[in-house]
């Protein structure tokens, strides 16, 4: 009896937790920390040692459902991971051309005192294109950031709804196990009863979860239309955008400077 007792509280011990669950849907702890469910490895074949086949079979069906559970789980986790990595590598292309516009402010700046000679016009005229070429990029990037932070936060919110689900079915199966081990002690207790009390207490807490999933979805909506309005694009390569310190002609304006010296000459 101690034996089968011993054996009994290590599956107890062994089998995951509903706060498996809960690990695999933050997507703030790495996934090589939530690898597999915690717990004392051969706790299931010493299970079949002493246990009665209705025992075996509900830590089974539990720890199958664990098991699908975390394999579709880890599935969403990988994608999420990778919604992820695309937000860092487009940030890092923008931030790549942020640090282009530098340099075209910098030679920009630096022929400001120069006379607008054609040659210098067609430079002006070259870096006023570039320039708005990379607000044009950075714009486009700047949305691809947008959705891709819209896509990952709703699949994150599929996650968190789906881990839910999961505990809640994972929690049914594993209450059966332990209470078929506590008959095999000899400790019976009023299954149907205790069923009835856990069950109202999941009914009660479901729909504050689903109302708190809901202002989530709200909130992020508006931070959505946020910024998608928050980027405001130059439409010209102007002193101010250069240095307001240091003037610098506009290919138009150093044109016209041009043409009042040939008419001057003329």
């Amino acid at each position: 009896m101690q034996l089968r007792k011993e054996v009994f509280l290590e599956a107890a011990e062994g089998v995951a937790g509903t706060e498996y669950f809960t690990r695999l849907a933050n997507t703030e702890i790495p996934l090589t920390d939530v690898s597999a469910p915690p717990g004392k490895a051969g706790w299931l074949n010493k299970l079949q040692t002493v246990a009665s086949a209705e025992a075996i079979e509900a830590f089974y069906d539990a720890n199958a459902a664990v098991g699908a559970a975390a394999f579709d789980l880890f599935h969403r986790r990988i994608a999420i991971d990778q919604i992820k990595s695309r937000i860092d590598n487009t940030n890092q292309r923008i931030e790549t051309i942020q640090a282009v516009q530098q340099r075209i402010r910098e030679a920009a700046a630096a022929t400001a005192q120069d006379q607008p000679t054609p040659e210098v016009l067609q430079q002006l005229q070259a870096r006023q294109r570039d320039w708005d070429q990379s607000w044009v990029e950075i714009g486009r990037l700047g949305q691809e950031v947008d959705a891709s932070y819209d896509e990952r936060f709703r699949q994150q919110l599929s996650l968190l709804e789906t881990a839910v689900q999961y505990s809640l079915g994972y929690q049914k199966k594993l209450r059966k196990a332990l209470f078929t081990l506590r008959l095999e002690l000899g400790l019976p207790i009023d299954h149907a009863k205790l069923e009835t009390a856990l069950d109202r207490i999941d009914a009660e807490m479901l729909p504050k979860f689903q109302h708190l999933v809901e202002l989530m979805k709200a909130a992020t909506q508006d931070q959505i239309q946020d910024n998608s309005a928050a980027v405001v694009v130059p439409s010209t390569l102007d002193n101010q955008t250069l240095n307001a310190s240091t003037p610098v002609p506009l290919a138009s304006e150093a044109m016209q400077a041009q043409q009042g010296n040939n008419v001057s000459r003329g």
